[in-house]
């Protein structure tokens, strides 16, 4: 998985440096990128329903996440902790 923490370093590291010299950015300038909790929710159910799928070959669509029978059996698979 990516961590967007090491994108963004990365991408001001590179950014920032100049003919050999690191050149300073104002607090201002930076810029952050976040997911609300419900969003990464989403995703991260995604995810997880997309592995459910593959690891028991089921088709996987992504119109399925949370309204599918499909989609219910691997809740209560994933609550039961098989």
């Amino acid at each position: 998985m990516v961590s967007w923490q090491n994108m963004k370093q990365e991408h001001q590291a590179h950014f920032l440096k100049s003919k050999g010299k690191i050149m300073s950015v104002p607090k201002y300038i930076e810029k952050h990128l976040t997911m609300k909790p419900e969003v990464s929710k989403i995703f991260d159910d995604l995810d997880s329903y997309r592995n459910y799928c593959r690891e028991n070959m089921l088709k996987f669509d992504e119109r399925d996440l949370y309204k599918s029978d499909q989609y219910k059996k691997f809740e209560k698979y994933r609550i039961l902790g098989h």
